[in-house]
C-alpha cells in the first residue's frame, strides 16, 4: 500500500471519531447533566427533556462545523488537481 494511500486513511479515521465523539458526547453530556439538576437540585423533571434538545442541537452543531470543514478541505483538494 502506498504511504500516501495509509495516510488518506489513517486521516479518515480520525476524522469519523472526531465526527462521533463531537454528535455524541454533546448529547450524552446534556442529558446526564439535566437528570443530575433533577436529582441532586430538586428542579422538576421538565428540565430533562430540555437537555436532551439542547444536546441535540449541539450534535447537530458540531455536525454543520465538521460537515463545512470537510466540504472547505474537499474543495481544496479538487482544486490542486486541476
Amino acid at each position: 500500500m502506498d504511504r500516501n494511500v495509509r495516510r488518506a486513511i489513517a486521516r479518515n479515521i480520525g476524522y469519523l471519531t472526531q465526527l462521533g465523539f463531537s454528535i455524541c458526547f454533546p448529547m450524552i453530556a446534556c442529558t446526564m447533566g439535566a437528570v443530575w439538576l433533577c436529582d441532586s437540585r430538586g428542579w422538576g423533571t421538565w428540565i430533562i427533556p430540555v437537555g436532551v434538545v439542547f444536546g441535540i442541537v449541539s450534535g447537530l452543531s458540531c455536525f454543520t462545523t465538521f460537515y463545512r470543514h470537510a466540504m472547505r478541505q474537499s474543495r481544496g483538494k479538487e482544486d490542486e488537481k486541476h
